[in-house]
């Protein structure tokens, strides 16, 4: 009995001896490690034993911040980042850093709320009406050192707002009128005067408008003034409306008043006046006065404006009169206006005596039936052709097409182009020199060289599918352009002396070679939409950035290579 109450003894004794988390063989082989956290103060956390610590230990103290675990006393390492590996028995340090009350006197600006912190990382922000806030300070005198941020709080402490009155800024006030090519952009507007004003930091900007003639203020936006001088006030002026009337001076009908914009170009109604015996010839500026518009002309007005319709006395033609028509007794210029039916053989017989009329000829050719092609006489002729006596035409309705050469080198002044033309063939308005306007608005195809050698002063190509090779070559007096078509063939403007600006619309795809070869004076290519442009090189494809004006028209003064869009 007495043998087995020792054999128990023993048994226990060695038990506690291997199970004791002291003993040297139990930890090496589970891996698991005693880790004591000294709180310093905090809220305690009980000892364990592990081989990693994943997250943080939380423990908490009264009026102070938990800054970290560290394994040394002194706090000399940076402090433990988790999870954390433990491969001995291990002491943890908590570190504690104390909070104060910062309380913030803003000096009658607005109020920031007290708060408990060991640092103020930002600059406190506070407003006054009229002035600014220089800066923080720990006495209320402001003498000392101003304020850093972020700022180290040691303390329980008190910071005082110190602020100086608003000084005086500079700001731009930019004055913008309406664009003048309405029919373009309505809401367009380009810069026309800036000036310098200044005011107090903070309070809105005091711009005035001015009184441009033709113009009122439309809107006035402000702005607040910043004290780096950056800020602009903007004023947007629109045109003011002008009316113009039309009197039938002795003809009758009735034409409604049209509106038009303050020197914005806008195209004169047709007219819808009638005198019988009489041709209207265009638009004077008083019942005896010279002819200043053509009809359906782009005009600009300064103010309200009444028109004169002016009457000419003329000859009416028909098919079987034509072989009768006499234009040699004539000693003023002539309107002949053609009735009906007509062929081409008739158009020739009229045109050959148009061409050995001792005075000028205006030919109205909108009354005639079937005329639907203006046709070419043979590959390098027409009826029309160098016939230097005929001033003005007038198309009807029902052509559709006119072709080579159709007007090649004649001298009239004026014509008017239907919109139910769609294509004009090559050479058809070579050498036209008197001609100075004329609207394509509806024209389709432009073929190679039909416009050379003009005097046109402005182009506006929309609805155009293809413009030909040298269509535009040497127009003389154009200064601007505005050519929304789908192709533009080679040289299509070139030799262009006074063409200064254009701009592409956003239907073209394709460039091709030499657009504008030899526009000495071309300085800015506008794409209406410059995105996704590329052009060939060695059958290699490559982007074009067509966003400058300047560098596309020194591009396409002499470019190679074509340019597309995909």
């Amino acid at each position: 009995m007495k043998k087995n109450i020792l054999s128990i003894l023993l048994f226990s004794f060695l038990s506690m001896i291997i199970f004791s988390c002291k003993n040297p063989l139990l930890i090496e082989e589970s891996g698991l490690y005693e880790v004591i956290f000294e709180t310093n103060g905090g809220t305690q956390i009980s000892k364990y034993r592990t081989n990693c610590i994943k997250i943080s230990p939380v423990t908490q103290k009264n009026n102070y911040v938990f800054s970290g675990w560290y394994d040394t006393s002194n706090y000399k390492n940076e402090p433990i980042c988790f999870p954390y590996d433990i491969n001995e028995d291990t002491i943890l340090y908590a570190k504690w850093t104390e909070y104060h009350k910062v309380t913030f006197n803003t000096n009658g600006g607005t109020t920031i709320n007290n708060y408990v912190t060991d640092k103020i990382l930002e600059f406190p922000k506070s407003t006054k009406k009229g002035y600014y806030l220089e800066g923080w300070y720990e006495t209320s005198d402001f003498i000392g050192r101003k304020i850093d941020f972020p700022y180290v709080v040691t303390q329980d402490i008190i910071l005082y707002a110190n602020w100086i009155e608003n000084p005086n800024a500079y700001y731009k006030v930019k004055h913008y009128k309406q664009n003048t090519n309405l029919n373009l952009d309505f809401d367009s507007y380009i810069l026309s005067d800036t000036e310098t004003l200044s005011g107090k930091v903070d309070n809105q900007t005091q711009a005035a408008s001015n009184d441009y003639e033709g113009f009122y203020p439309k809107k006035i936006i402000q702005t607040n003034i910043l004290i780096d001088n950056s800020s602009v006030a903007k004023i947007y002026y629109d045109r003011k409306k002008c009316i113009v009337s039309f009197n039938s001076n002795g003809g009758t009908g009735k034409m409604n008043s049209q509106e038009f914009y303050y020197e914005a170009n806008q195209i004169l109604d047709l007219n819808c006046f009638e005198n019988y015996g009489y041709y209207f010839i265009g638009w004077a500026l008083s019942p005896n006065g010279e002819v200043q518009y053509n009809d359906g002309e782009k005009i600009s007005v300064k103010k309200d404006t009444t028109l004169y319709a002016k009457w000419k006395s003329g000859i009416t033609v028909t098919n079987n009169s034509v072989k009768n028509l006499d234009l040699s007794l004539l000693t003023n210029d002539c309107i002949i206006k053609f009735e009906g039916e007509i062929s081409d053989s008739v158009i020739e017989t009229l045109v050959e005596k148009i061409k050995i009329s001792q005075v000028d000829i205006f030919l109205d050719l909108s009354e005639t039936k079937n005329l639907t092609i203006i046709k070419s006489k043979t590959n390098s002729t027409s009826f029309f052709a160098n016939c230097p006596k005929l001033e003005s035409i007038i198309l009807p309705n029902t052509v559709t097409q006119i072709e080579s050469y159709a007007f090649y080198d004649c001298d009239f002044t004026n014509i008017y182009i239907p919109n139910s033309v769609k294509t004009i063939g090559s050479y058809a308005f070579y050498s036209c020199d008197n001609l100075t306007t004329i609207n394509l608005d509806s024209v389709e195809m432009i073929e190679s060289k039909a416009f050379s050698n003009n005097n046109l002063t402005s182009i506006i190509l929309k609805n155009i599918h293809t413009i030909g090779n040298y269509a535009f070559e040497c127009s003389n007096n154009l200064t601007e352009m505005y050519i929304d078509a789908v192709i533009i063939n080679s040289s299509a403007f070139s030799n262009c002396p006074k063409l200064s600006s254009a701009i592409i619309g956003k239907n073209a795809i394709e460039l091709q070679y030499y657009i504008f070869e030899n526009c000495s004076n071309l300085y800015s290519v506008t794409f209406e939409d410059p995105k996704n442009w590329y052009y060939i090189y060695e059958k290699y494809t490559f982007d074009r950035d067509v966003s400058d004006a300047y560098n596309n028209a020194c591009y396409l003064k002499s470019s190679t290579r074509i340019w597309f869009k995909k």
